[in-house]
């Protein structure tokens, strides 16, 4: 894997698609026709991306191996995949992405987490034919979407929370139905990697409120830090502490906007010894101070 190849903030993918309707830095939407030519250059996303396409054909680059996506056929990105548009035109499709961030505030069920990581070690380049019911509950769900994503509410993020979560479930559901007969990775991951990966996730889940320390979750599935960090990388082509603290921002993130905690009580319900170590982790992993971000 080429570690020079650019990792596109996802906020980013708003500049690339002019024509997408977007949520905030959280959701992107595209649906019409067209060569999504802004993609010809290779570039990480930082986020999960799910394309439908109706009618066309296309050819791209994912994890630098080259695919046919035919219409009628869907296909998955997984956050940190490889991404680049080779050659063809889409004449009905849509396609969304959504933030790491939003992703991880879904809240999405253990089970389901299972069948994602499938996705990610399973193959490069999940491409699974729809039939024509499935086409229509996700075109159905899809506009939903898209609805929602321009009606302003004081229920809107609750509102497109919970379709998203059903269009990642009922999209689990037809990936689960083909899972295995897809190919494995040439470098699979053993079954033992995976579930150690899903134990980290179930006790970064439980306790990133916490604990910050890739130590603290090694010693708790009884291996070494440095084990656990390049496992991980491995299943999922992010490190240990980079899940850990994707964890800690997202809940300090939730806990500015939508709680009535003070700036040091958050700190503290964090487990940061002092509001200022808090305000200089908060600025360097979020652009910005907590009290700029809950001003947004």
């Amino acid at each position: 894997m080429n570690s020079d190849i650019t990792r596109i903030p996802f906020g980013s993918i708003i500049k690339m698609l002019p024509r997408a309707l977007h949520y905030k830095n959280d959701i992107v939407l595209l649906s019409g026709i067209g060569s999504p030519v802004g993609f010809k250059y290779p570039f990480k996303l930082d986020g999960a991306f799910i394309g439908v396409l109706k009618k066309g054909h296309l050819i791209v680059n994912i994890n630098l191996q080259q695919y046919e996506i035919r219409a009628g056929e869907m296909f998955f990105c997984s956050p940190g995949d490889i991404l680049q548009y080779v050659s063809g035109e889409v004449e009905d499709g849509s396609s969304l992405a959504l933030s790491m961030d939003f992703l991880l505030g879904l809240n999405l069920s253990l089970k389901l987490r299972d069948l994602i990581t499938n996705m990610i070690v399973t193959n490069d380049a999940p491409i699974i034919s729809l039939p024509d019911a499935a086409m229509r509950e996700i075109t159905s769900l899809f506009q939903l979407i898209a609805n929602n994503v321009t009606t302003h509410s004081s229920y809107q993020r609750d509102i497109l929370k919970s379709l998203c979560v059903s269009y990642i479930y009922i999209i689990a559901k037809i990936f689960g139905e083909c899972v295995e007969h897809l190919p494995v990775k040439r470098d699979a991951v053993s079954q033992r990697n995976k579930e150690v990966f899903l134990r980290f996730m179930e006790l970064l889940d439980q306790f990133h409120q916490k604990e910050r320390s890739v130590a603290f979750y090694a010693d708790q599935l009884f291996v070494t830090p440095k084990y656990l960090s390049s496992m991980v990388k491995k299943v999922s082509g992010e490190s240990a502490s980079e899940w850990i603290n994707r964890y800690v921002i997202l809940e300090a993130k939730s806990l500015l906007m939508h709680s009535d905690k003070s700036i040091q009580e958050i700190a503290y319900a964090l487990n940061f010894p002092n509001p200022s170590f808090f305000g200089k982790y908060f600025k360097h992993y979020a652009g910005m101070t907590p009290g700029e971000y809950k001003e947004l």
